[in-house]
């Protein structure tokens, strides 16, 4: 039974995939700058700026925000994302580095000497695949789920797709 291709559907699936190749650019984008730290980055002492702890489902978490300059820049480096946002909170890697930072009011940060905003502290190793691989595998099952949808969609098969909902819906499974 063929059906006719929905212009909604078929769009909802470019976005979606578009969506998906952005998670997986950004999660990509994250391991390579993971991995340059941990061959070129350089070591500075940076500045405290703030401290606080943070509580979420039980867990605390030891927080600070830092500051530094590197020789030859007359800018202030502060923990960045690759989105652009700077001035972030730093997870320490528990409450005596946190301690030690507030008392001491300086923490070791590594950096690229070609790009500072790419740093983080020395101490937070954290998994190189963690983060990045969470994009990358979001990326892959929106890419794969807005294929198919998708070709089931301009195949005329897009009954297909809706009963499968349907019966994960408990609904009416009929097309």
């Amino acid at each position: 039974m063929r059906s006719k291709p929905s212009f909604l559907v078929l769009a909802a699936c470019v976005i979606a995939a578009s969506g998906g190749v952005w998670a997986m650019q950004s999660g990509w984008r994250v391991y390579a700058n993971h991995a340059r730290l941990e061959k070129r980055g350089v070591q500075v002492t940076a500045r405290v700026t703030e401290a606080r702890t943070d509580e979420f489902r039980g867990a605390t978490t030891f927080e600070i925000r830092y500051a530094f300059e590197v020789p030859g820049n007359a800018r202030t480096f502060t923990l960045a994302d690759e989105t652009g946002r700077e001035n972030l909170w730093a997870t320490t890697d528990g409450q005596p580095e946190w301690e030690l930072a507030q008392q001491t009011g300086r923490v070791q940060v590594l950096y690229l000497p070609d790009d500072p905003t790419i740093n983080r502290l020395v101490t937070r190793h954290g998994h190189p695949l963690g983060d990045p691989a969470t994009g990358v595998v979001l990326g892959l099952l929106l890419i794969g789920m807005s294929a198919g949808v998708g070709w089931l969609e301009a195949s005329g098969q897009g009954w297909r797709w809706r009963r499968l909902v349907a019966r994960m819906r408990g609904g009416k499974t009929t097309p």
